[in-house]
């Protein structure tokens, strides 16, 4: 008998994963907050939210490092930016910088 060795490996996962386009109710809820996302852009309203947000946690800090203050900027936009599961669709997709 001969001694064999195994060696089991996970290959690795998809940076992203595919959209489900089998499901409706997934699919109307991708393209409701889709809609939503392009009306904030196409508003303005995200860039007060994200002004406001930016001057109300100033207040309350007395000193602020460069650093903090962008990764404060970059979480709020983060916050505000599509899910990674909710992917647009190339012909509805709303360019975003971060």
């Amino acid at each position: 008998m001969t001694d064999t060795l195994i060696i089991p490996f996970q290959p690795p996962l998809p940076q992203v994963l595919p959209t489900i386009e089998g499901n409706v109710d997934y699919r109307d809820l991708r393209d409701q907050l889709l809609r939503i996302d392009g009306l904030l852009i196409q508003s303005g309203l995200e860039t007060q939210l994200l002004e406001a947000d930016l001057k109300s946690w100033l207040g309350r800090r007395k000193k602020v490092s460069a650093k903090a203050q962008q990764n404060h900027q970059l979480h709020s936009r983060r916050a505000l930016c599509q899910p990674s599961g909710l992917r647009a669709s190339p012909q509805q997709k709303h360019p975003r910088t971060l």
